[in-house]
């Protein structure tokens, strides 16, 4: 697992990232884990880092090279299976052997391995090739085009030589024989393998289609070994009510690859997302740290609802699992799904970059809500302090206040204060809106002067206050609030 990042240095927009451990974190990861972070801030940098790790890939970090910043990049990071470190430097990836498996779903996953502008690529299909059918089936592959090639000016020699009425000769027919019986060989055991594989990614995937994008599914995927094309590609053929769609160039006669113009973004992420899912069933993702860089983009409510499931899921049967989001409410849920969930965040200065613990449930509550848990701590658990039972009577302005301007949103300007509010009541009429707050205006004012009466004397920290008489007014506004 990954137990920390040690040092990020001049990689995107980090000079300088670093981990801020303290009492309630001590730095290092857990099981599941989520980094919330705003869009610029580099979350998707850690997956370009990581990407380049397990790629070996180190274009991947000379691209994201600090402009401004003549050293070069460095990256130390910390992993607790096996117990070790590995560096980046010198544009160097050092101490990676037997480093656990990781899949990555983020921004370039659809381009990379599904459609590129909405069309199938040679690019896209042998990166197809590798997720579905892994090593072995790329092994495959790669071979069979090895084989493809050194066979092929035999075969032409051949065929020209029988267009010419000529004979071959003994050695050239024993060349053709060997090459062409290993060629076969390799054909028959890839076809054999990929069939059985893709049938099965077909299904799985179909199984994520129908809660996502019900009206598409995969009918088909085959390879391609007619006379006039024999690249041994696979062909992905997708049915959208009842009509064929292939990932090919665009074809006026035969109506292929129009998935630019049939499908919205939406369903083209749908799509990827179920093809990454897909692989994540029919692999043992229990020895692999997963990671969703803002998985649910151009979705809408239902379909990241769904998606949330199917990522707790993943979460629990995955050896590691992070969730970069620039999406509060989003982790927030997830939080919701997942108890044992460590929240972090990326903060950043000028000089350096830290990622810390966060508590997600209350870093972006409304202020009207934690208003609210202070009086409520208080109903519970009383005051001890001066300090803290004057902080008690400060929320009880804005919580009357922050309710009614929710309530009568388009009646109440948003900078004037609970004597303005009062006084909107005193003298609305019967058809206006604040006329049904009228019978609430003693108590209102009762609230807002002694309210009032402390926060002027602030300063003032001889005027002890009444814990009965506090106690009263807390659960008076309490009363009101319901009552509004």
């Amino acid at each position: 697992m990954i137990e920390k990042f040690i040092k990020i240095k001049n990689i995107g927009i980090f000079s300088n990232l670093s981990t801020k451990s303290d009492s309630n974190w001590n730095g290092s990861f857990s099981k599941t884990n989520s980094i919330y972070a705003t869009n610029g801030s580099g979350k998707s940098t850690l997956c370009i880092i990581l990407k380049s790790l397990i790629e070996k890939n180190t274009d991947l970090i000379a691209y994201k090279k600090r402009v401004e910043s003549e050293s070069e990049p460095e990256v130390i990071l910390r992993f607790s299976e096996p117990s070790k470190n590995v560096y980046f430097s010198s544009n160097t990836w050092r101490d990676t052997v037997n480093l656990p498996k990781f899949l990555i779903y983020d921004n370039h996953f659809i381009e990379d391995y599904v459609f590129k502008g909405s069309i199938s690529t040679n690019s896209t299909k042998k990166k197809f090739i590798q997720l579905v059918l892994g090593g072995e089936g790329t092994y495959l592959f790669n071979n069979i085009k090895s084989a493809q090639r050194e066979l092929q000016p035999i075969e032409d020699k051949r065929l020209k030589l029988l267009k010419d009425g000529l004979q071959a000769d003994e050695e050239l027919e024993k060349k053709f024989e060997v090459l062409n019986k290993a060629f076969v060989s390799l054909r028959r055991k890839y076809i054999k393998m990929s069939k059985s594989i893709f049938e099965d990614f077909k299904n799985a995937t179909n199984n994520y289609l129908t809660k996502l994008i019900p009206n598409v599914s995969i009918s088909q995927i085959e390879i391609s070994i007619t006379k006039k094309k024999l690249d041994y590609f696979p062909e992905i053929i997708f049915d959208f009510q009842g009509s064929e769609i292939k990932l090919d160039s665009p074809n006026s006669a035969h109506l292929n690859g129009q998935v630019k113009y049939t499908l919205s973004e939406g369903d083209k992420n749908a799509i990827a997302l179920s093809f990454f899912m897909a692989t994540l069933d029919l692999s043992n993702c229990e020895d692999k740290i997963v990671i969703f860089d803002d998985p649910l983009s151009s979705f809408d409510s239902n379909r990241k609802q769904m998606t949330l499931h199917f990522l707790t899921k993943i979460a629990d049967k995955s050896k590691q699992f992070f969730l970069l989001s620039h999406d509060h409410i989003l982790i927030q849920k997830f939080k919701g799904l997942n108890p044992d969930l460590l929240c972090l965040t990326i903060q950043n200065s000028e000089k350096d970059s830290v990622l810390k613990k966060i508590d997600i449930q209350t870093e972006f509550k409304s202020e009207l809500h934690k208003d609210l848990e202070v009086i409520y701590n208080f109903k519970k658990n009383g005051a001890e302090t001066e300090s803290s039972k004057r902080e008690v009577i400060r929320c009880l302005r804005p919580i009357l206040e922050g309710i009614i301007k929710v309530k009568f949103y388009n009646d109440i300007a948003d900078n004037i204060w609970l004597g303005e509010i009062i006084a909107s009541i005193r003298n609305s009429k019967e058809n206006d809106e604040l006329f049904s707050l009228k019978h609430l205006i003693s108590d209102l004012t009762v609230i807002n002067d002694y309210s009032k009466s402390f926060h002027h004397d602030s300063q003032n920290t001889d005027n002890i206050i009444d814990v009965k008489e506090l106690k009263m007014f807390v659960n008076m506004t309490l009363e009101v609030f319901k009552k509004i």
